[in-house]
């Protein structure tokens, strides 16, 4: 972990650049831990739309690997919301 003031000052960073982080290469690379702060803190001023948009292509390496890890099954939600293997 980061001394307390460093973590502070990397935050400050952050949240004042806010629509320069949504949109930087690393936002796409970031852990899971970061985005989740990211989210959570009202001060991150940017517009919702553009923020979902980007979490979409950061999830997108995540739900590729989990797919691949699927072994060739697809888990499909039916209505009484029971979890259903198929195979493909």
């Amino acid at each position: 972990t980061l001394p307390e003031e460093t973590e502070r000052a990397y935050w400050t960073t952050l949240v004042a650049e806010s629509d320069a982080v949504l949109e930087s290469d690393c936002f796409l690379t970031a852990d899971y831990r970061i985005i989740k702060k990211l989210v959570q803190l009202e001060e991150f001023g940017v517009v919702e739309d553009r923020l979902w948009s980007r979490l979409l292509m950061w999830a997108e390496p995540i739900a590729d690997s989990l797919a691949t890890e699927s072994d060739g099954h697809v888990h499909k939600r039916c209505r009484t919301e029971e979890a259903v293997d198929s195979t493909i």
